[in-house]
């Protein structure tokens, strides 16, 4: 018989309480410490929040990741077109023609029509300068090929100096000054070639960031239709020891 006024050794409810509230503090099964929410029952805790599967993108990300290429591509059109147009006008301003193709019939070294301008220059008889390839043509193989000719191989700084050495040889300035001429206008349509190539380039890069942003908007929309949404379970265990799963 237990002794007056000393608790029993074995108190069952008691110690139901104990373990009870050991299993809460634990963590069951190794699967996360106990999770206790401020508003909760408070004989129940909840533990083991695990997520299966992957989540699911949102729709209106899709547009705005192809926006940024997208917008690149139309800005790099927009140059593209933009300087193709300005080197067009400024060498139709011009009105620079190329010889007629009867010139290329009878070319002689020494001539209007060289030898060595046939294979690059023929090509574009008779036709009026519009492009950055014709430009480029008539610089490099038909003005400097002329150069070449009269300054018998000198550069404009070279007869420049035997000019000034020379202050009275008049047809020696004269040369100077077609030589300069010569080389200032070849300067300004390689410049333009310069920029017509830009142009391609920029066109051809503007392609590149439209075919960045489909196969963005497609990586998207592939993602959206494959993914699923998470699963998140909970598992509740009372004072009680039972365990309750909630999704």
């Amino acid at each position: 018989m237990p002794l007056a006024g000393t608790p029993s050794l074995l108190d069952r409810d008691r110690d139901g309480e104990r373990f009870g509230a050991a299993a809460i503090a634990g963590a069951a099964h190794r699967r996360g410490p106990e999770i206790i929410e401020p508003d909760g029952d408070a004989g129940m805790g909840i533990r083991g929040a695990d997520g299966i599967g992957r989540i699911e993108p949102d729709p209106a990300e899709i547009g705005n990741e192809g926006f940024r290429p997208g917008v690149a591509g139309g800005l790099l059109l927009w140059g593209s077109a933009y300087v193709h147009n300005t080197v067009h006008n400024q060498l139709a301003a011009q009105q620079i023609y190329f010889p007629p193709q009867a010139a290329f019939a009878h070319a002689k070294a020494g001539s209007e029509i060289t030898p060595n301008m046939i294979p690059s220059v023929s090509q574009y008889a008779g036709q009026q300068m519009l492009t950055g390839q014709q430009a480029e043509a008539y610089a490099d193989h038909f003005i400097a090929q002329h150069i070449t000719d009269m300054s018998g191989g000198k550069t404009y700084s070279q007869l420049s100096a035997l000019s000034l050495a020379q202050p009275n040889n008049t047809k020696l300035a004269g040369l100077v000054a077609t030589v300069f001429k010569g080389e200032t206008l070849r300067s300004m349509l390689l410049n333009a070639y310069g920029w017509w190539k830009v142009s391609q380039i920029t066109y051809i890069a503007s392609l590149a960031a439209f075919g960045l942003a489909g196969l963005t908007v497609l990586a998207s929309l592939a993602g959206l239709t494959l993914g699923r949404k998470p699963q998140i379970t909970h598992e509740a265990i009372t004072s009680t020891g039972d365990s309750v799963k909630t999704a």
